[in-house]
């Protein structure tokens, strides 16, 4: 099959160097830019497609499909259990918040 190919692009390229014919067309920079642009654009959006559909795919097969919707990130809420130090850099932050805040109403006043 490569082979085949391979021949064909051959056979393609070899026939469009002898049946061209020269012409006096100017092509503008900015004409080459935007060519350049919408395939760029192409070709992203076919990345983006094929990874989407990927990814459904991949899903339908996916044997544990349940679970993974369950996987949930649980935070800690006691506050007991944050270590002493991480606890008195929260209050030493606090204090120096409500320190800035009165610092602040005096100069309106």
């Amino acid at each position: 099959m490569k082979k085949f190919i391979s021949t064909a692009v051959l056979v393609i390229c070899i026939s469009v160097i002898l049946v061209s014919s020269a012409s006096a067309a100017y092509i503008d920079p900015s004409a080459v830019t935007y060519t350049a642009q919408a395939i760029a654009a192409v070709v992203v959006a076919i990345g983006a497609l094929i990874t989407v559909f990927r990814h459904k795919i991949a899903a339908l097969f996916k044997k544990n499909k349940g679970e993974a919707e369950k996987r949930e990130i649980h935070v800690k809420e006691d506050v007991s259990e944050v270590p002493a130090v991480e606890a008195e850099k929260i209050e030493a932050k606090d204090e120096a918040a409500s320190e800035v805040e009165k610092a602040s109403e005096e100069k309106k006043d």
